[in-house]
Order: structure tokens, then sequence, then C-alpha cells
């Protein structure tokens, strides 16, 4: 199989929400987590591309199409001239609408893409073979996400840790409204102050996903206006400008 290949099709399923990042980490072994991010922003940039690609295309046509009708040799000198006003109008038009969709999309990133730009995945703890892990942090360890969150629903623990790991292993899957409410148990939670930097900045790409950027944006502030915070070197001004165009959007 051609590696080149392989690599695509699981980056198209990654990010149409068909596999997880761990499962593609697991599928790309050659790949450090530097090197598979990067591969991940390209084959999202190639998708974008393609995207536009209809918009370039008429244009092209617009260009052969007026090439065609002036290269006529029985064409009235008259109707060249109409001609040419008419594909020269039709074609200003639809290059404005080009460059205003490739302004618009090259200064105000999405909400995916600022997702991309700021996740950084968690890294659990690593035991000592003495010591041994809650049930749930193990089973996020496993990669066992479905199987945490059914212990997490069944059982309704209490304690910040259990909450944490439900919430990334419902981002894990995409359910990004229950990630969020796994979050903000923590920080409603003021009597324990465990993984509280965490649920703020996990809490806020999950808003982020599930399109509550006002609350996303409220905690990336909280995050930026604390120097001691764990993740406060992840969160940028640009990015925060960013976050206040898409609210300025909706």
């Amino acid at each position: 199989m051609n590696p080149d290949l392989h690599i695509d099709h699981l980056l198209d399923e990654y990010t149409t929400g068909t596999i997880t990042r761990d499962w593609l980490q697991k599928q790309a072994p050659s790949l450090n987590e530097q090197e598979l991010e990067k591969e991940i922003q390209l084959h999202r940039a190639a998708q974008s591309f393609l995207e536009r690609a209809p918009i370039i295309a008429q244009v092209g046509i617009l260009h052969e199409q007026f090439l065609n009708e002036n290269n006529s040799i029985h064409a009235d000198r008259k109707l060249i001239w109409m001609g040419r006003l008419k594909w020269i109008g039709m074609a200003a038009s639809l290059l404005l609408a080009v460059g205003i969709y490739f302004w618009q999309s090259g200064n105000t990133m999405n909400a995916d893409q600022l997702y991309a730009e700021v996740y950084q995945p968690y890294q659990a703890p690593v035991f000592r073979s003495q010591e041994k892990a809650a049930d749930l942090t193990a089973l996020y360890k496993k990669g066992a996400y479905q199987e945490l969150v059914t212990v997490y629903e069944a059982t309704k623990p209490v304690d910040n840790s259990s909450h944490f790991y439900a919430g990334l292993s419902y981002m894990e899957m995409k359910n990004w409204t229950a990630a969020t409410l796994s979050f903000e148990r923590i920080l409603d939670n003021a009597a324990s102050p465990a993984f509280r930097d965490e649920a703020q900045f996990y809490g806020a790409l999950a808003y982020l996903k599930a399109g509550a950027t006002d609350k996303a944006l409220e905690l990336f502030r909280a995050i930026k206006q604390d120097p001691q915070h764990l993740y406060f070197e992840k969160v940028q001004a640009d990015q925060l400008e960013e976050l206040e165009a898409l609210l300025r959007k909706k």
C-alpha cells in the first residue's frame, strides 16, 4: 500500500470526526506529535483549497469564453466591443467575490482552525509499578473512552479527576456539549482546586467546538489574565482577537 495514500485516508477520517486523534497517532507510529500536527494542518489546508477550487475554475471558464468570442473572424466589431464589456463586467464581479472570499478566509479563522491551533493533547501521568491508577484514569490512558463515560455516567462520581477524564473522553468522542458540562462541574467546585486550570483550557476548547464562542472567549481570557496559569503560554493575544472576530460574525 502506498504510505501517502494510507495517511491521507486516515487524515480524511480524522478531519470528518470518524476516528479519534489517539487512534490516528496509533495508526501512524512513524510520526511524532509535532509531525502529526503538521500533517493535519497541511491536510486541512488542502481541503480548504479544494473547497475554493470551483470559484477559481469559474474565473478560468470566463476567461476562455471571452477569448473564444473575440477570436471569431466573423464577429462584428460592435458586437466584439459589447462582448468585451459583458465579459469584463462578469469577470470583474467574480474576481471581486473571489478576492473578498480569500481576504475574509485569510484574515479570520473559523472555530475549527482556531481549535486546531490552540489544542494540545493531554498527557496523563505515568504511574510507577507500585502505584495504582484510579479506574477512570487507567481507562483514559488505554483510550477506552466509551467504556470510561459509561462508567462515569453509571456511577456519577463527584471528584474533579473523574469529571476531567470524562470531559476529555467526551471530547475524543466529539460530544462537545457533554464535555463542557463535565469541565463546568470542576469549575463550579470551589472546595477543590484540582484540575481547575486544565478544566478552563479544555473547557474553552470544548465550548469553541460546541459553538458557544462567548463562553470559550471568557475562559481563554481568564487564562491569559493569570501568568501562573498552566496554559498561560498556550493562549495568545491574536487568538483572543480571532475569537472576538468570530463573535462579531454571529
